[in-house]
């Protein structure tokens, strides 16, 4: 709960300075450790992504509307960094990461899945659905996305398996990346072993870890 708070006050503050450099926030990611990394993934927005004419966002283009560059995630890191120590939100050391969400992008809101119903997903679950009862780790297509919860077609699952999945259950859900090289699961296949990795570091020397003992800038 107190880094769901967290990742709340963070995006209340990096909101604006995304926006005004042309990108929007996908999610935040707190990951807990000795020195917590702080993990901002930026986004172009949809009609950014969509725009095919001559005043198109420019790294939408070069990524065939995929997402920001590498530079754009360090102008970001670099302008989040300073608003966070400024505003003192986290009280302990951290890394900060701004990330494109990449292939296999990660969701935070049930909204999000909406315009990817018939792509495969992959899912970790708090708990074990009925129908499935020994299975927490889930890949199957999207088929469905309702007000409080979405329907999945499993993979190794018996033919024609749909679960009714409750998006209060999701402990994490990625996109399976549709690859011409990649031997994604269907039914009654064997799983594969093909993993994509989601996230690239961006810009970390634009950004250096803070350590709270550390004292900010004194003021003229």
């Amino acid at each position: 709960m107190e880094q769901h708070r967290l990742a709340q006050k963070i995006v209340r503050i990096a909101e604006s300075i995304v926006r005004s450099l042309g990108l929007a926030i996908w999610g935040v990611e707190i990951i807990p450790s000795g020195r917590a990394v702080v993990r901002i993934y930026v986004d172009t927005p949809s009609d950014a992504r969509d725009a095919k004419g001559p005043h198109a966002d420019e790294s939408a283009r070069e990524a065939g509307g995929k997402g920001p560059s590498i530079d754009q995630c360090a102008n970001v890191s670099r302008h989040i960094g300073l608003a966070l120590e400024a505003e003192e939100s986290i009280s302990h050391p951290y890394v900060l990461e701004v990330s494109s969400p990449g292939l296999a992008r990660p969701f935070f809101t049930l909204a999000q899945l909406a315009p990817y119903v018939g792509d495969d997903f992959d899912l970790k679950l708090e708990n074990a659905q009925p129908e499935l009862p020994d299975r927490r780790h889930l890949r199957g297509r999207l088929q469905a996305v309702g007000a409080s919860a979405f329907t999945l077609l499993a993979y190794d699952a018996p033919e024609n398996t749909q679960l009714s999945i409750p998006w209060d259950n999701v402990r994490k859900a990625t996109l399976v990346p549709d690859l011409p090289f990649a031997n994604i699961t269907k039914p009654g296949k064997k799983k594969s072993a093909f993993k994509a990795d989601a996230t690239s570091k961006q810009a970390l020397a634009a950004s250096p870890p803070r350590d709270a003992a550390e004292p900010g800038p004194e003021a003229d």
